[in-house]
């Protein structure tokens, strides 16, 4: 199930949003569910999963301080070409993924290992230590994800820019099938993509 809500919309502060994605796995013993992010409600989990992150050396804890980055998620709410999102494992808040327009999010980037076609869209993943444990669950959070990208026509392929440090990730993205780009510079990021026609020739053999 999912919304007519557009993809990327501004977000009020302090606003609660309505789901706009559910899907069941396990027959329905396990529901995903999706929903806009509400700050600064949502914070406290996001924080606890960005320091789990600085736990396994992914991000550089002395750089970043809380406020600094409780300051650049909110900022995710404002633009009209990316969007946050708030992910819940039988309403339990269990990951954050935001979605970018790839051309525009790629517009105020320095410098990206991908170079973006139209139609392109790039995701950013967090999820905590529960989803990073458990094979299953990373594997249907992000699968849900990608369903309900997709399920909007102006998202033609999705790329994932991954630190080459994250192992985690760059197994969860070979699972599902992402297509992994070679590149030749030295940013330490791998960039996996998948297209709309190969995620939906995926998802049916996942669910069969």
């Amino acid at each position: 199930m999912s919304t007519t809500m557009p993809l990327y919309c501004s977000l009020a502060p302090s606003k609660k949003h309505a789901v706009v994605y559910v899907k069941n796995f396990q027959e329905g013993a396990l529901q995903v569910t999706l929903r806009p992010l509400w700050m600064p409600h949502d914070w406290l989990n996001i924080g606890n999963w960005l320091l789990d992150e600085f736990a396994r050396g992914i991000m550089p804890v002395n750089r970043l301080s809380e406020n600094h980055l409780q300051e650049t998620v909110s900022v995710m709410l404002t633009p009209h070409f990316a969007q946050p999102f708030l992910g819940m494992l039988n309403n339990n808040p269990l990951f954050m993924i935001e979605v970018f327009d790839g051309m525009k999010q790629g517009s105020v980037i320095a410098s990206s290992p991908h170079v973006f076609e139209k139609g392109d869209h790039l995701i950013r993943l967090l999820v905590s230590p529960p989803v990073m444990s458990m094979r299953m669950l990373g594997e249907y959070a992000l699968c849900s994800c990608l369903d309900y990208f997709f399920s909007y026509l102006q998202v033609k392929r999705v790329a994932w820019e991954i630190n080459e440090k994250d192992k985690h990730y760059m197994h969860l993205a070979n699972r599902l099938g992402f297509q992994q780009q070679r590149t030749y510079d030295s940013t330490g990021i791998q960039v996996y993509l998948f297209t709309r026609e190969n995620f939906f020739r995926f998802l049916n053999g996942y669910q069969q």
